[in-house]
């Protein structure tokens, strides 16, 4: 690995995310609308919102819309640079959701992310 030991692109940290495996991210908070931001959140064990569980086997994971009272518009992800995120507690998720912005990931798995 060399010069790119405890680092990740940001493209391959996407990528994992999409497999349904747990991780731990940080990011940088921001919304724009509020003006409002510019805190460092970090998330210890997570999975993504709408990924496929990396086996048949494993427990299924309640989605986003299971846990919420009332549906709600479509967050449009891919054309907004956001990901939606559900919070693990000891393997066990729970009805925390958060989003965040793909290009505000400062760390995926303990190791740096970049372009």
């Amino acid at each position: 690995m060399g010069a790119t030991q405890g680092r990740i692109l940001l493209n391959d940290a996407l990528k994992e995310m999409e497999t349904g495996n747990p991780f731990s991210i940080s990011y940088v908070t921001l919304d724009i609308k509020r003006k409002t931001g510019g805190k460092i959140k970090k998330v210890l064990s997570a999975v993504l919102c709408g990924a496929k569980p990396p086996t048949e086997n494993t427990k299924k994971l309640p989605t986003a819309k299971s846990l919420r009272a009332k549906p709600k518009r479509n967050p449009n992800h891919w054309d907004n640079q956001t990901r939606a995120l559900q919070v693990l507690i000891n393997g066990v998720p729970t009805s925390h959701i958060r989003k965040f912005h793909i290009f505000l990931i400062t760390e995926f798995n303990n190791k740096a992310v970049y372009l």
